[in-house]
This record gives structure tokens, sequence and C-alpha cells, in this order.
């Protein structure tokens, strides 16, 4: 319907069908340029290879904790050895433990990596 006092249609209802006919020959009417295209290609491709390299980091970011995770553990265990009082040996056994499940957590999160669904030029083709 047509709110528009200064149209033919003023009040009239327009079939719905119409307008979605009109719509689609609109739409198959219009083809972007040789240009947008070939931009439309390389921003979809710089935003997939830094969304690659955004993993890639974040995968070498868990591994570095590990390892210091793992080294914090030898350092305490270590600490341990040397220490005579008992309850001292239970408060680093206690940091130990929760070392051993911060590393545990970090192994699981480099694990549960989703590898990509599609390839980036099966997603470019779709385009």
């Amino acid at each position: 319907m047509c709110f528009n006092k200064c149209c033919e249609s003023y009040r009239k209802s327009i079939r719905r069908a119409d307008v979605e006919e009109a719509f689609e020959a609109v739409l198959h009417q219009i083809t972007p340029a040789a240009s947008f295209a070939k931009l439309d290609h390389a921003m979809f491709f710089k935003a997939w290879n830094a969304q690659m390299a955004s993993a890639k980091r974040t995968k070498g970011t868990l591994r570095h904790k590990v390892l210091e995770i793992e080294v914090q553990i030898d350092q305490k265990l270590d600490q341990i050895v040397e220490c005579t009082s008992t309850t001292v040996q239970k408060a680093f056994e206690r940091k130990i433990e929760k070392l051993e499940a911060d590393k545990l957590i970090l192994q699981e999160k480099l694990r549960a990596k989703p590898a990509p669904k599609r390839t980036s030029t099966k997603c470019s083709n779709s385009l």
C-alpha cells in the first residue's frame, strides 16, 4: 500500500507477487563491475588470511603457555624437594595441582581447535 498522497496508487494495495517480480527483474539487471568483483575477491582473501594468521598466533600462544606451566611445575617440584616443612610442601603440591589443571585446559584448547569447514577457494567461489 502506498501512503504518498501524490502517488496515483495512494491507499491502494499492490500485490506482493508484483512487487517481488519487479524486484527480481531489477536484481537480474544489476551486475557488478569487474573491478568491484576483483576488489571483493581481494578483500575476502585478505580477511581469510588474517583470520588464519590469527588462529596460528593463538595456537602458538597456547603452546607457549603450556611450556611456561611445565617450567613452573618443574620449579615447584624442585622447591618441594628442597623444603623441609610439610605445610609448605602441601602448599606447593596444591599449586602444582592447579598448574596441572591449567595445563590440561590449555592442551584441550589446542586439541579442540576447529578446522575451517571449507577452503578459502570454495568460499570465494560462492561469492
